[in-house]
């Protein structure tokens, strides 16, 4: 939907570590922006932006999920 649209994921540090650190958000292979946690330390409201000249084409995207060691997962 052309507009500003919300990505709906889940994320958690696993068993026994620190914490999550920060997010980076990657479209169609090519990196967009980093999110830090909130100010409350929640996970943060994420959006993809598409624009009219999206319409008719293939968006891919995905996370990477840092923790405050320093370890990543791809999520979504």
């Amino acid at each position: 939907m052309v507009g500003k649209n919300v990505v709906f994921y889940t994320a958690s540090d696993g068993a026994g570590g620190t914490g999550l650190s920060h997010f980076e958000l990657f479209i169609n292979g090519v990196y967009v922006q980093k999110f830090a946690l909130t100010n409350d330390g929640n996970n943060p409201t994420i959006y993809i932006t598409v624009d009219s000249t999206m319409i008719g084409k293939t968006i891919s995207y995905y996370l990477i999920v840092y923790n405050k060691s320093g370890k990543l997962k791809n999520c979504c």
